[in-house]
């Protein structure tokens, strides 16, 4: 059974914008068929979003100002996150 379940937050309309500028950022490449069906990126993130919650997920936000925040501020927040467990098997060792 896990210490920690960390659900990493990015509304679907950040994930959209994210893929179709990747889209346009490489020549030739295509969105799968995922990226390309808002309704399905829709159900996905509600179902993450349901579970997260009914089993007391940590959500962790990726988006500030409406931009997807950098790796390593997305990276200081897990280990944030995190830290408490590291702490409590330092002390239990």
């Amino acid at each position: 059974r896990p210490d920690k379940v960390i659900f990493l937050d990015v509304p679907v309309e950040i994930s959209k914008r994210l893929a179709n500028q990747r889209g346009e950022l490489k020549a030739g490449t295509k969105q799968d068929i995922h990226e390309k069906d808002k309704e399905h990126l829709l159900h996905a993130y509600e179902a993450g979003i349901y579970c997260a919650k009914k089993y007391n997920w940590n959500i962790l936000s990726c988006v500030k100002n409406d931009e997807m925040m950098m790796p390593d501020e997305i990276h200081q927040k897990v280990y944030d996150s995190v830290k408490e467990i590291i702490e409590k098997g330092k002390k239990g060792n």
